[in-house]
């Protein structure tokens, strides 16, 4: 299941693809802000961390 849209929290577009029955997820987010257009796998991940965290947290509820 892919989940589109605009991220208020990242202000940057943002498409998530969830696999069913597999431990992974893919995180694509666009070019759209500085924090994003000249970035590495590091400073993604911290950047990603917690908007990735709440939302595992949130498909619990």
């Amino acid at each position: 299941m892919t989940v589109r849209g605009f991220s208020k929290i990242l202000s940057a577009p943002v498409s998530i693809t969830l696999y069913n029955q597999l431990a992974a997820v893919d995180v694509t987010v666009a070019g759209a802000t500085d924090e994003f257009r000249d970035t590495d796998y590091e400073k993604f991940n911290h950047s990603m961390c917690q908007f990735m965290d709440s939302i595992e947290i949130a498909m619990y509820r």
